[in-house]
């Protein structure tokens, strides 16, 4: 048996730091693993380009879905989005496309809530849903006015 008096402090310190860094450590993944696709840290890879183009020219190229609320929506919209608000999917359910297969994208002021509705629209079944970063969004003074192909 190890007497108290010959225990090494420097040691004891040692081992309670690597356990409180264990700790951090299982707790910082399980909190980025919930944060998902739709947070602020998440890498995003964007939109084609050409899509945004395309959109612009012909707004049944694709879905654009506005995940904010309906006041920011009307203060300023991108042409051509549809307003379904991240937590009003249900009630909004008429607006979204019949067709499950076509391209949807989504977008918010910071990428949150076009996750949130991300996940939502896939757990409904649409088989492509992707969201639209802030740097290809032409921002006004009230909110998003544009597309920013570039």
């Amino acid at each position: 048996m190890i007497d108290q008096k010959s225990r090494n402090p420097i040691a004891s310190r040692f081992v309670l730091l690597v356990g409180a860094l264990l700790i951090a450590s299982v707790i910082y993944i399980s909190y980025v693993a919930q944060l998902g696709p739709g947070s602020d840290t998440a890498p995003s890879a964007g939109v084609d380009p050409e899509l945004l183009v395309a959109f612009r020219l012909d707004t049944d190229t694709l879905t654009l879905i506005d995940a904010r609320s309906p006041e920011e929506h009307s203060a300023a919209h991108i042409p051509g989005a549809i307003n379904v608000p991240f937590d009003a999917v249900e009630a909004n359910a008429s607006l979204l496309p019949t067709n499950k297969e076509r391209l949807v994208v989504v977008h918010c002021k910071t990428g949150r809530r076009a996750g949130l509705l991300k996940e939502q629209l896939d757990a409904m079944g649409y088989a492509d849903v992707r969201i639209l970063p802030g740097e290809q969004i032409e921002w006004g003074p009230d909110g998003p006015i544009g597309l920013n192909p570039d």
